[in-house]
């Protein structure tokens, strides 16, 4: 179950409107500050994921086989597409799908919190909350987009 607080970040998310030009100038700033650090991070940040996906299918926690199939493949995919590109491309390209269709990346996650949450953190730096409401969402400084 979603706080109020993180409710409030996923609704903003999914409802973002980006201008026009946005893909030319993520991909430029994307381009700017990412190198090998973040490519290494994401590898591992995925193989975690995995490794914790497969701990609690070790474990018994996941009871539908098609659905942890599913949420493997898709980390697995991630991990490929991360390992096989340049440094900065996956990011860049991973960037861009994510925030063209942010909605159906984190409806096809259904609660996997653990997947969501990585999500999150990949694209958000911050929340700012004042009396239990959000007032600002800081983007991680890669995905800014200078208007």
């Amino acid at each position: 179950m979603l706080s109020k607080i993180e409710a409030r970040v996923i609704d903003t998310l999914k409802n973002l409107i980006l201008p026009d030009d946005w893909r030319d100038k993520l991909v430029a700033n994307t381009e700017k500050i990412l190198g090998d650090r973040a490519l290494e991070q994401q590898i591992t940040d995925t193989k975690s994921i995995i490794e914790r996906m497969d701990f609690r299918w070790d474990e018994g926690f996941f009871l539908d086989k098609e659905e942890f199939l599913k949420k493997r493949r898709m980390l697995q995919q991630m991990l490929i597409g991360i390992n096989s590109t340049a440094p900065g491309e996956s990011e860049t390209t991973r960037a861009i799908e994510i925030w063209e269709d942010f909605a159906g990346y984190w409806d096809s996650l259904d609660d996997d919190r653990d997947v969501q949450k990585s999500l999150i953190q990949l694209l958000v730096s911050r929340v700012l909350v004042k009396d239990n409401n959000v007032v600002a969402i800081i983007l991680r400084p890669d995905y800014r987009i200078d208007l």
